[in-house]
């Protein structure tokens, strides 16, 4: 199933027979925290009116990247002597996209753009747009890019994706909320720990078991402690500190750490207190310098007066899901209290619900009995066609919502922000579960959605004015980055090397920073990186490829029998040419590690084979000309628009079935739909082949390198 020019994310199709489907990291952005039900059960408006403040201060003033935020003794956030105000958002692969990822699962890379340019795009938005927090894992969501691989075994490469994000967030004074694990992803979450513990029986002895838990400390420990290789800061003194290092723990562009996304067991209230009296004290012994919540949702237990509050009433399913929001904020240790609100998942889609669940929750953060903050910080209204969830009904719960935080922050009251889920920059595209576009959740500047999402950034920022009786803040150590210039290529930022000593190979291919020609191929080197036309095109790859007579008959060296038809049967698959349509790169390795790579245009074979971004028929000729003399075939399908070089094989076709996919929708139920079928292109005999000697692209030229910068 296609939509537009890209496939969808979580669409695995057979690397052989083309009749298999795979179902790998699936949900995505459908909210995978949606409850086990069964278990439990548009127009614009000029909204927040208020007048600015003065001393309003912009979210990229260099103060956000010199002090820690702080809870104030007033129950305000600060900033140096400066109050702050949150307007956010969530982001689900951040960790993934950092990393150059070359496929996302909850909302797919734009077309021709990579995961690092992903981040920047919307990072630059959040900027202009007022935002100033974003809240994200500190791990990734899907199994093929794992950050901890085994127990206590970290990826490097997919480390950097979140120290990239972290320095991209810290050059436009961005501040991060950063959780250790989740309770629902099976990637880097509870039931991975519970697997690799060996003793915890399942998923709700996570909060009791020994073994589990001193894996959630090593995890916790590794995160806190890791120093960031990509801008390479170090304390100016070390009079603070013995060891000569700069870690996450020291990076004031980090808000605040969450213990856990939305940790639920079943009625298991009392195992959850004491996690939380044990982790709290040793994340803060661990890092003194940030501020630390829970993440909790904020249900309320079922020994709490305050139950008839919960999604459903006070005989909620929510009662009895580990939570206690008062209790659970009383821990020493925690700095302010969080709470998340999803009437669709939590089946009480009511307006008067939304507002009844913040007003109480901002009651009961300022009764906790010491200086406290609460953010909703995580928030969405579904948009379901077929339904009375529409566009004009998700504008006004998200209206009401902010106008109830707005309140509560102008009025002292406790709640002093909020982050909406998600969001969505232009050319993602949702699952097909979600129906594919925005999909359920997703938000894209220029719908309605955003407006009020921009005026409430504005609104948050007009109360921004100085702390009371705050004296003059101890500043964050803020040394001075190596940005590395010196090994710009030919000038270029973004390129060369990074790290403290200038000596980590910067990526730009997938960084998105070489700025290679349209119909070019890059490839990366240590220190630089080869632009290179595809077959069928002339010019330096660098500035421009123009296309040459072969490309003009290149149709004519292939037949087909036609749709649906493939070779009964199709020869060996050939890995990919490096830089030709379709192949990727890949910094991850999980194109290489992964047989039945789950990806935008399907799945890669084992040893990398076929196509892994969306390509078109003659964008698989070129591929196969640039594959010569091994590539004699190769086999097509329109809807994945995806191919498979082939070597050998037979001419004869039989006619190819249809081929299903699976993809789980937001309550974890799977769905089939078709992924079409499959068609071979044979490579006539006795056309002729130009390729260079090492069988790769014709066009070629000398690579842009540090050593040949100036």
């Amino acid at each position: 199933m296609t939509m537009g020019t890209s496939v969808f994310a979580a669409i695995i199709a057979c690397a052989f027979a083309h009749n298999i489907v795979w179902v790998l990291g699936g949900v995505g952005s459908t909210r995978q925290s949606t409850p086990r039900l069964q278990a439990d059960g548009h127009h614009r408006r000029n909204l927040l009116q208020a007048a600015p403040a003065a001393g309003t201060t912009n979210t990229t003033n260099p103060i956000a990247d010199q002090y820690f935020v702080t809870v104030a003794p007033d129950g305000n956030f600060g900033l140096g002597c400066q109050k702050f105000f949150i307007a956010g958002w969530n982001e689900w692969e951040m960790v993934e996209a950092g990393a150059g990822a070359p496929i996302l699962h909850g909302a797919t890379l734009p077309l021709g753009v990579t995961g690092p340019q992903l981040l920047r795009s919307l990072m630059d938005q959040a900027v202009a747009n007022n935002l100033n927090v974003v809240r994200a894992w500190a791990h990734t969501v899907s199994p093929e890019y794992a950050l901890q691989t085994a127990p206590g075994q970290f990826s490097e490469p997919i480390f950097r994706g979140l120290d990239y994000a972290l320095d991209q967030a810290r050059r436009r004074g961005l501040k991060m909320i950063l959780a250790f694990i989740d309770n629902w992803d099976k990637t880097n979450g509870v039931d991975k720990f519970v697997t690799w513990s060996g003793t915890a029986a399942g998923h709700d002895q996570f909060f009791s078991d020994t073994n589990c838990m001193n894996l959630y400390k090593n995890t916790v420990a590794t995160i806190i402690n890791r120093v960031n290789t990509i801008n390479g800061r170090r304390p100016v003194t070390t009079t603070d500190r013995l060891a000569d290092i700069y870690r996450y723990g020291d990076d004031p562009t980090i808000f605040a750490w969450n213990l856990i996304n939305e940790p639920r067991c079943q009625n298991c209230g009392p195992a959850v207190q004491s996690w939380l009296q044990e982790m709290a004290p040793y994340v803060k012994s661990l890092d003194p310098n940030h501020l630390l919540t829970i993440g909790e949702e904020g249900f309320y237990a079922s020994t709490n007066p305050e139950k008839s509050f919960n999604p459903q009433g006070a005989n909620s399913w929510a009662n009895a899901q580990g939570q206690d929001f008062v209790a659970n904020h009383q821990v020493p240790g925690i700095d302010f209290a969080t709470f998340h609100s999803w009437v669709d998942n939590w089946l009480d889609d009511d307006l008067g619900f939304q507002q009844n669940w913040i007003n109480q929750h901002a009651a009961d953060a300022a009764a906790i009995g010491k200086p406290v903050e609460a953010v909703l910080e995580e928030f969405g209204k579904w948009i379901k066609p077929g339904t009375s969830a529409t566009q004009a009904e998700r504008d006004q719960f998200y209206q009401a919502a902010y106008q109830a935080v707005f309140n509560s922050a102008q009025s002292g009251g406790a709640v002093k922000g909020a982050g909406f889920w998600e969001w969505f920059d232009q050319g993602q595209l949702a699952p097909a579960a979600e129906g594919g576009g925005s999909g359920l959740y997703g938000i894209k500047v220029g719908d309605s959605t955003f407006f009020i999402i921009q005026q409430n950034a504005k609104a948050m920022k007009s109360l921004v004015g100085p702390l009371a009786d705050c004296s003059a803040a101890r500043p964050a150590p803020n040394p001075p980055v190596n940005d590395c210039t010196a090994t710009w290529v030919k000038g270029r930022p973004g390129t060369g090397f990074e790290g403290p000593n200038c000596n980590i190979d910067v990526d730009e291919c997938s960084r998105g920073t070489a700025g290679c020609a349209a119909h070019a191929g890059c490839i990366n080197s240590n220190g630089g990186y080869t632009c290179t036309c595809y077959w069928g095109y002339d010019g330096d790859g660098y500035t421009s490829c123009t296309p040459n007579a072969d490309l003009a008959g290149l149709a004519a060296r292939y037949v087909t029998d036609g749709d649906a038809h493939i070779a009964c049967t199709e020869g060996a698959n050939l890995a990919q040419p490096a830089g030709s349509p379709g192949w990727v790169d890949d910094p991850t390795g999980s194109v290489q590690a992964n047989p039945t790579h789950a990806g935008a245009a399907g799945s890669v074979s084992p040893g990398g084979a076929g196509s892994v971004t969306p390509v078109g028929v003659q964008d698989c000729e070129i591929a196969c000309e640039m594959a010569q003399p091994q590539c004699t075939s190769f086999s097509y399908n329109g809807v994945l628009q995806q191919c498979f070089l082939k070597n050998g094989g037979g001419r004869t076709t039989c006619v190819s079935q249809v081929t299903p996919c699976y993809e789980a929708n937001q309550n974890l139920q799977v769905q089939t739909f078709s992924c079409g079928t499959w068609q071979t292109y044979f490579r006539q005999a006795g056309t002729p082949t130009t390729v260079s000697a090492s069988s790769g692209p014709v066009s070629t030229s000398a690579p842009y390198t540090t050593q040949a910068a100036g």
